[in-house]
């Protein structure tokens, strides 16, 4: 944790040249001992030296700039990607591995800029849940998994 040169497409979402010094924070996320994701978290100096470590221990980031700015908008894509050493490590997972990354970018504060670039990468091996759009609202909702069709007079369903 700490200002230090970020990943160039992070410099690229905050204007300044890749290779430039911002805020970053790197967490890995477990469940019982077993690595679920790494979440790597990009800000500018101002917005993220004023982060505690205990806010970051006990907070999603995500709760922490919504208490101090106000949010307009949280942007996200999806790729698969090969990770980082550092992930691979914190995954435990093989050089060659292919992994889903998620890239987050929240927007907020007096100007509505951008306060978080973050990447976040998933072992590879994670059920993920899937999303649905609700039409109606524009939200993403997660769903459970649909319910196994049933196979009728030998033929699959169709």
């Amino acid at each position: 944790m700490g200002v230090e040169t970020a990943p160039a497409e992070a410099c690229r979402a905050f204007g300044p040249a890749p290779g430039s010094a911002l805020w970053q924070c790197v967490q890995s996320h477990e469940r019982a001992g077993v690595p679920l994701l790494v979440s790597h978290h990009v800000q500018r100096p101002e917005v993220g030296a004023r982060h505690t470590l205990e806010e970051l221990r006990t907070q999603q980031m995500l709760q922490i700039l919504s208490g101090r700015y106000e949010t307009t908008a949280v942007r996200r894509s999806l790729r698969a990607d090969n990770p980082s050493p550092l992930v691979r490590r914190h995954l435990g997972i093989a050089p060659d591995t292919p992994v889903l990354t998620a890239v987050i970018r929240v927007h907020g504060g007096p100007s509505g800029g951008l306060l978080e670039w973050a990447r976040l990468t998933t072992h590879p091996e994670l059920p993920l849940p899937d999303d649905a759009l609700d039409l109606a609202t524009g939200r993403w909702a997660q769903t459970p998994p649909p319910s196994p069709r049933r196979m009728t007079s030998g033929h699959s369903p169709g």
